[in-house]
């Protein structure tokens, strides 16, 4: 290879290295928005997507939930209710009902996991007590409720 072939392909890659950091300048300018995740819920679809993928699963005959630690020191809940639970006045009451149960137990779960909780059709017969004992049995199943 002689010498101005070797020049050339020094000249390409300083060229190239150029414009890479040009473009890194420009998109470094952009404003970026910073996620900062709610403290208790789960809202971000990318959230759930890795709750599903990564997290344990578990079920009874009312709920199926999914269980992932998280780097956060607090418990967060996701709930979702499909629309072959019912129309969304039922929909709307079961997650009322999720909720509920797990604000009154979140003292007992120990911290640091996204619990998803998917709802099935049976569960819009369900008594507050009914969930509750179903909601807990699974976290119990899992394993992060303290005794």
């Amino acid at each position: 290879m002689g010498k101005s072939a070797q020049n050339e392909k020094i000249l390409i890659i300083k060229t190239f290295i150029e414009a890479v950091k040009s473009w890194c300048l420009i998109f470094a300018q952009r404003p970026i928005m910073a996620y900062k995740p709610h403290p208790e819920r789960l809202k971000k679809r990318w959230e759930f997507q890795r709750g599903y993928k990564r997290g344990r699963k578990y079920w009874n005959r009312y709920f199926v939930v999914y269980i992932n630690r998280n780097v956060l020191h607090s418990t967060r809940l996701g709930v979702t209710v499909s629309k072959k639970v019912g129309n969304s006045v039922k929909r709307n009451r079961v997650k009322r009902l999720i909720r509920e149960s797990f604000r009154l137990s979140k003292s007992k779960i120990f911290p640091g996991y996204d619990i998803i909780i998917v709802s099935r059709a049976p569960a819009v017969n369900l008594k507050y007590e009914q969930a509750e004992d179903a909601f807990l049995q699974l976290l119990r199943n899992a394993k992060i409720l303290r005794t």
